[in-house]
């Protein structure tokens, strides 16, 4: 499937993304901690035709040596735009292998299945794995039944997204440092089949003895193509936090 884990705390990402920042030792007891870089969506809102594009930039607000540890030297983003995703859950018996989901047919290779929090492998001969999945019937079939109690959980795509990506573009925030960028090296992954991008950037060698990149700015922008009627809100796939100047998002 794609590069993405689907699995639990997808945040819109028309909200406001609040990072967490670590290890910048901060002040202090008694003093309050600076408040966060945050992300936004810009516009936040897009109405477009069949056929017609719209773009949407990422941004980043209220970077600051405080809150980032000498400026922003990189940063990871994953976006999800797909709003056909369902999450099924079963409890184990220690008999029942097989579980059907509540949406189908399920979009191919799309689905994680989990038992007590693991992620199971999915059976692909002649290589081995933990279930067979029918994905026009829903139908997910254990080699060997959950026991009794266990946690099951099928995350899935049951429809493929109505926007598809025409392109990703570096935005200008970290190239506004004067250093160059990694961007061109390490192109954005789209995956418009599952709906999901993977998009990053870094100031070239990471300059030691200079600050990184502070204040606000645009990190990449999105072209999206209308390909079917519908809505969907594009969501953020949280990595990480603010550590040791590189920003994920």
């Amino acid at each position: 499937m794609g590069v993405f884990n689907l699995r639990r705390n997808i945040l819109p990402i028309f909200a406001i993304v609040s990072l967490i920042v670590g290890s910048v030792g901060l002040a202090a007891v008694g003093t309050a901690s600076p408040a966060p870089p945050v992300i936004r969506v810009e516009p936040k809102d897009n109405t477009a035709e069949v056929g017609e594009t719209f773009t949407i930039n990422v941004t980043i607000a209220d970077v600051t040596v405080e809150n980032s540890g000498n400026g922003i030297y990189a940063w990871e983003c994953g976006i999800r735009f797909n709003d056909y995703i369902k999450t099924d859950t079963w409890p184990g018996d220690g008999v029942t292998k097989s579980f059907v989901t509540t949406e189908k047919p399920v979009l191919y290779d799309s689905e994680e299945v989990y038992v007590n929090g693991i992620l199971m492998n999915k059976t692909e001969p002649p290589k081995p794995g933990d279930y067979t999945i029918s994905y026009g019937t829903g139908n997910i079939t254990f080699t060997t039944a959950p026991g009794l109690g266990a946690e099951i959980e099928a995350i899935y795509l049951f429809k493929p997204p109505i926007l598809q990506v025409v392109s990703v573009m570096e935005g200008p925030f970290l190239k506004d440092t004067g250093y160059p960028t990694a961007w061109n090296m390490a192109p954005p992954q789209i995956d418009n089949y599952t709906g999901t991008i993977a998009a990053g950037n870094a100031l070239w060698g990471y300059p030691e003895e200079s600050q990184g990149a502070i204040g606000s700015g645009v990190l990449c922008n999105i072209t999206f193509q209308v390909r079917d009627i519908g809505r969907t809100t594009p969501t953020v796939l949280p990595g990480g936090s603010l550590q040791e100047r590189t920003l994920y998002i």
